[in-house]
């Protein structure tokens, strides 16, 4: 069914077209004059007044006199399905209400039965271990059997880790992106991007033909830690966008919990770091978000431990071969020397413990623990 839309509509989408004009300013203005009907093509006169508007931008509203860009965009949110939702709207992210400044209007293409509930974000790096994917997928799929929806922003590694998890299990998850609905980025998502929006929902706050750019991103991020109850950082560098979204969340007000890796492996280092200043509290199985911070959720048991024990059956022979081996890697010969085994003897307990399901064959005689 076609979307009604309102000249304050097509006004709105005018507003957040104009270079300069962000969040805070388009608010101002609303809050000045009443609406963005009335805001553009208002006297310079009047706009200098808002704080914020200097004589470039009070030309440029000024001067915002088509609406043909405006239409053109929702012919091309027409194209994909998406809706035009305003902040007042009750498909609007409830929690992104709360945050400083959240966006007056964002697209959004989901799903007819889709429903936010208990949001939940779950982000780290675009080049996770094997480790990293196995933590996340625990944890994404432990949440989503919940009934809770899982946020993060469709990136490869662990974004897409998350979402990956949830759909496979038919549940909830949302994905925020840095471009316009019509510039899904990465490329290689577009098929996972369909399979999203057949149970939740991809958001963006940017304009249709908005490319991927990289000054998008922190905005991005802040939607989804502002979006969730809680943020999770499951793997993550010290430098990256999971640590900007971390610190996003504790702007706003919300959880964040990280989940320990190896100190040994890089890419754990930011999610250590969290912890070790005491930034994001502990997380070591579901249970600690469940229960304390989303009483909410839907009850039932799950298989909470976010970290595999191992088969009482496994020998000592296979057990002394798992202790040579990490969450990052390692090449066979590497594995029989700390094992103290032969080759024969070292493939014999690699066997056994892919059937048990903790470790991974990488290609290339490397292996590494789940």
């Amino acid at each position: 069914m076609a979307q009604e839309i309102s000249s304050e509509d097509y006004a709105l989408v005018g507003l957040s077209l104009i270079r300069g004009l962000g969040p805070h300013k388009i608010r101002l203005l609303l809050k000045a004059f009443g609406s963005a009907d009335a805001t553009l093509g208002r006297p310079a006169s009047d706009l200098l007044r808002i704080p914020g508007i200097g004589a470039k931008l009070a030309k440029a509203i000024t001067r915002f006199s088509s609406l043909e860009p405006c239409r053109r965009q929702f012919e091309a949110a027409s194209s994909v399905g998406a809706y035009f939702v305003r902040s007042e709207s009750r498909t609007y992210p409830g929690l992104l209400r709360e945050i400083f400044d959240p966006p007056p209007f964002l697209w959004m293409i989901q799903s007819d039965s889709f429903v936010w509930q208990t949001p939940v974000a779950i982000v780290g790096t675009r080049k996770p271990s094997s480790y990293g994917r196995h933590v996340t997928s625990k944890v994404a799929g432990a949440l989503s059997e919940r009934g809770i929806t899982v946020v993060s922003g469709l990136a490869h590694g662990i974004d897409a880790a998350a979402h990956k998890t949830v759909v496979l299990q038919g549940g909830r998850t949302v994905a925020f992106l840095g471009s316009g609905l019509d510039k899904i980025y990465p490329r290689n998502h577009r098929r996972l991007a369909k399979e999203i929006v057949e149970q939740g929902c991809l958001i963006s706050s940017f304009p249709f033909g908005t490319e991927p750019d990289a000054t998008n991103f922190p905005q991005r991020n802040r939607l989804i830690s502002g979006s969730s109850h809680a943020t999770i950082v499951t793997e993550a560098y010290v430098r990256g966008g999971a640590l900007i979204t971390a610190r996003f969340a504790l702007d706003q007000n919300r959880e964040v919990l990280a989940i320990p890796g190896p100190v040994t492996s890089p890419a754990s280092e930011g999610a250590n770091k969290l912890i070790q200043d005491g930034t994001a509290r502990l997380m070591l199985t579901a249970e600690d978000i469940l229960g304390e911070l989303i009483p909410a959720a839907r009850p039932g048991h799950i298989d909470s431990g976010l970290f595999r024990t191992l088969n009482p059956t496994i020998s000592q022979a296979d057990k002394n071969v798992l202790e040579a081996l990490d969450y990052t890697p390692r090449h066979l010969d590497e594995i029989c020397e700390d094992a103290r085994c032969n080759v024969s003897q070292a493939l014999d307990s690699l066997l056994n413990l892919e059937f048990a399901g903790c470790i991974q064959n990488c290609g290339g005689n490397l292996y590494a623990r789940l």
